[in-house]
């Protein structure tokens, strides 16, 4: 039914629940004389259909994945600068092991799943730079060993 006004809307309800707007056609007033017309989505606006948002966890696996590995000339010179005083030396290092660390944090996750799988993330950075602060060592080998029983000692103590 048409009802007549300003806004040239009729009263049919379910027009505007799927998502469209009815406009007067032609045809006497106060008549059956209008049609369902679809609603322009405005051009800002993405279909939501269409969309997929990277959830801050993808974002972080993707930057995680594009950090280039930690290899041992470059481990032991790190080191040795970290060593000898340069904190930048020892971010560098933690940079290229945070995808062993995330592996981590995945595998410990899987297993208590009530942990939110970024606080177990964020443990297991925590326990990667306490392995860097605290190893004596040269070896990478040994440093991977050593990082990787830090790692989960500190996300065992979130359980």
């Amino acid at each position: 039914m048409y009802a007549p006004g300003s806004w040239g809307d009729c009263l049919d309800l379910t027009c505007g629940r799927q998502g469209g707007r009815c406009r007067f056609v032609g045809g006497e007033w106060g008549r059956q004389a209008c049609r369902c017309v679809p609603v322009t989505p405005s051009p800002n606006l993405i279909p939501l259909g269409d969309t997929h948002m990277e959830t801050p966890l993808d974002i972080y696996r993707r930057v995680v994945g594009e950090q280039p590995a930690c290899d041992a000339p470059f481990f032991s010179e790190a080191l040795s600068r970290y060593r000898a005083g340069d904190e930048q030396a020892a971010r560098e290092i933690s940079g290229r092991c945070l995808r062993f660390a995330l592996a981590i944090a995945e595998e410990h996750a899987r297993g208590a799943a009530s942990l939110p799988l970024l606080d177990v993330v964020q443990e297991a950075n925590a326990g990667l730079m306490e392995a860097i602060t605290a190893y004596s060592g040269d070896d990478l080998d040994d440093f991977v060993q050593y990082a990787r029983l830090r790692i989960q000692c500190r996300v065992a103590a979130l359980a």
